[in-house]
């Protein structure tokens, strides 16, 4: 998952006319006015939000230690993949 967030990092800094938003609405469509908004300023709307997915991420990772022994390898080694 790391490397796949980094390519994501890396896409949106060397295409800098995606804009990551919350500002979509559901189902919101190219004549929404949201998106028309974006598009008026020639950026490409992507909804949704990096940090949400960063927290959703590290909840994840507690809930793994959560249900590994703490005294096996496993866990250790989930452990060093935390940064």
């Amino acid at each position: 998952m790391y490397e796949e967030f980094n390519q994501l990092l890396e896409l949106l800094e060397t295409n800098n006319n995606l804009i990551v938003t919350t500002n979509i609405e559901d189902g919101a469509d190219e004549n929404s006015a949201s998106v028309k908004k974006f598009t008026a300023l020639g950026q490409v709307p992507v909804p949704g939000s990096l940090i949400a997915t960063v927290e959703r991420l590290d909840d994840e990772f507690t809930k793994s230690l959560q249900h590994i022994d703490p005294h096996t390898t496993e866990y250790i080694e989930r452990l060093r993949s935390e940064t």
